[in-house]
């Protein structure tokens, strides 16, 4: 039992995001980003009751952004973080 728990918390390391990079590196992308919200959810297609993992991302800046500049964020954070799936939400 202990060598089972030990292979899940290595397993939840190994998935931990270092955020703080990620929001530092997103501050030097977009300048006028004051806050960023990282989180693993579950998202649910009430359709079909498919779940499928994604990477939330909660975001907010000064001014309102173009839409061009939220898309690269969100394109930059896919490849930063290797998610497969990420949501850009923006305040």
């Amino acid at each position: 039992e202990a060598d089972s728990l030990r292979r899940i918390l290595q397993q939840l390391e190994a998935q931990r995001l270092p955020v703080d990079k990620i929001a530092a590196e997103a501050r030097a992308i977009e300048p006028d980003l004051t806050s960023l919200s990282v989180a693993q959810t579950v998202e649910v297609q009430l359709d079909s009751m498919r779940q499928d993992t994604i990477l939330l991302l909660y975001a907010r800046f000064r001014k309102r952004q173009p839409r061009a500049d939220l898309e690269r964020l969100e394109a930059w954070l896919k490849a930063r973080t290797g998610a497969p799936k990420v949501r850009l939400v923006v305040e």
